[in-house]
Parts: structure tokens; C-alpha cells; sequence
């Protein structure tokens, strides 16, 4: 799986990918794109999320943005932006934890396009 550097650790949690591709295997039935679809709540989830942790005036909203944002990230392996989420929930939201988090955030989607949607 990707990754950018070890003080950043994985990119993609390879246990959850493993058990992604196994569930896809048991459960998708021709046609469907069961994956292709979470990815994409995913990415868009996301960027309402972070709209939240750039903008929102209240501590409680941030957090509840983050905490979010932290278990869809998790659901789908994406280890970096959870790891990167852990910081801003310390944190609350500072402008340059939000700003790494978005670029994590666009990394993990298009290692996840290329792991579970890329032919081959």
C-alpha cells in the first residue's frame, strides 16, 4: 500500500482493505460496485466534514465533524486521515492540522480508487 514517508505512516490500513476485498468478493453481485459507491460517499462526506473543521464557530461541531469524518476513514482503512483526524481532535481544528487533513483525505481517495477500482 501507499505510503508518503513513516512519520506519516501508512497511507492504507492493509488489514481493512483485505477484509473490503473479501467482503466484495462474498457480496457484490454482477454489476454492482459496491466499493466504487463507498468511496464516493466517502469523498463526499469528507468535504462536508471539512467544510465543518475549517468554518464552524463552535468547539462541539468540529468535534463532532472530526469524530465523523475519524470512523468513515476508519471504515474503509484509510489510516493517515485517521491518524491525522486523532491530531485535530486534540487540537480542535487548528487551520494547519485542517489543511494536512485535507491533502491526506485526497491522497486516501485516489489510493482507494486504485486499490478496489482499477482493473486488473
Amino acid at each position: 500500500m501507499g505510503t508518503q514517508g513513516a512519520s506519516e505512516g501508512a497511507l492504507l490500513d492493509e488489514t481493512v482493505v483485505k477484509r473490503l476485498s473479501e467482503l466484495r468478493r462474498q457480496v457484490q453481485r454482477p454489476g454492482e460496485d459496491l466499493l466504487g459507491e463507498l468511496i464516493g460517499l466517502f469523498e463526499r462526506d469528507s468535504a462536508s466534514r471539512l467544510a465543518v473543521l475549517r468554518g464552524a464557530p463552535s468547539a462541539a461541531d468540529r468535534r463532532q465533524a472530526a469524530h465523523a469524518l475519524k470512523g468513515s476513514a476508519a471504515n474503509l482503512g484509510a489510516a493517515r486521515v485517521v491518524a491525522r483526524v486523532l491530531v485535530i481532535e486534540k487540537n480542535l481544528g487548528e487551520l494547519g492540522d485542517v489543511v494536512g487533513l485535507e491533502a491526506s483525505v485526497r491522497e486516501a481517495i485516489l489510493e482507494l480508487r486504485r486499490v478496489f477500482l482499477t482493473p486488473g
